[in-house]
């Protein structure tokens, strides 16, 4: 017997709820333009990205 999903907030911050999963359909594209246009690109992404891991090397 499958086991029903739990109803779980969309991870993209519209406020939905998806049928079980982290996003509604579509919505894990939305949060990656989101984050691409934020950053200025898949460069400043990994730009931002690397400093991250640089401090927390840092830090350990």
């Amino acid at each position: 017997m499958r086991q029903r999903l739990k109803p779980k907030k969309c991870n993209c911050g519209c406020g939905g709820f998806s049928k079980g999963g982290n996003f509604i359909r579509g919505h894990d594209s939305q949060l990656l333009s989101k984050i691409l246009q934020k950053h200025k690109g898949i460069s400043g992404l990994k730009s931002y990205l690397d400093s991250i891991e640089r401090l927390t090397k840092e830090a350990a």
